[in-house]
C-alpha cells in the first residue's frame, strides 16, 4: 500500500511540474510576442522618421523569425518602398502571392516594376489589385498611368474615366 501511494505522489509531483514547465514555456513565448511587437512598432516609427537602414535591418530581422507569408515581411516590404529600394522590391515578390498580399504590398510591388519600366509586371499587379480591391482609387490610377506608359492611350482612357 505504501509503494502505491509514493508512486501515486510522484506521478502528481510530475503532473504539477508538466504543468508549471508549460506555464513557463507559455508566458515566455507571450513575452517573446510582446517584445516582437515593441520591435516592429519601433521600426516602424523609424521608417516614419526616415531612418530607412534602421527600420529595415529589424523588419528583416522579425520577418525571418516567422512563417512567411506575415506582416513583418509586408511591412518591410512597403519600408522599402518609401526608401525606393525598388530593386530589392522585385526580387522579393517571387516570394509573394499577389493574391494574398494586402493592398499596400501590392502597391509597393507595382510601384517597384513601374520604376524598373516592367510595365507589363506593373500592369498584371496593378490588375490583380483592381480585381481584389475593386473600390480602390490607387489601384485605378497605377493602372491607368501604367497603360499610359505603354501608350495604350485608349485603353488608360477607359480605365480613368469609366
Amino acid at each position: 500500500m505504501k509503494t502505491k501511494s509514493v508512486k501515486e505522489h510522484i506521478k502528481q509531483q510530475l503532473s504539477s511540474a508538466f504543468i508549471i514547465l508549460f506555464l513557463f514555456q507559455a508566458a515566455n513565448m507571450a513575452n517573446a510576442a510582446s517584445v516582437d511587437e515593441l520591435k516592429h512598432q519601433r521600426a516602424l516609427t523609424q521608417a516614419q522618421n526616415g531612418a530607412y537602414p534602421q527600420a529595415l535591418h529589424s523588419l528583416k530581422l522579425l520577418a525571418a523569425k516567422y512563417p512567411q507569408p506575415n506582416r513583418y515581411f509586408y511591412d518591410y516590404i512597403s519600408i522599402l518602398s518609401w526608401a525606393e529600394q525598388h530593386q530589392k522590391i522585385v526580387a522579393l515578390s517571387a516570394d509573394l502571392s499577389l493574391q494574398q498580399a494586402p493592398s499596400y504590398v501590392l502597391k509597393a510591388v507595382a510601384i517597384a516594376y513601374r520604376h524598373q519600366r516592367d510595365y507589363q509586371e506593373a500592369e498584371k499587379t496593378y490588375r490583380i489589385m483592381s480585381s481584389r480591391f475593386p473600390g480602390l482609387l490607387d489601384a485605378k490610377i497605377g493602372l491607368g498611368l501604367v497603360l499610359i506608359d505603354q501608350k495604350q492611350y485608349n485603353a488608360a482612357r477607359a480605365v480613368l474615366f469609366p
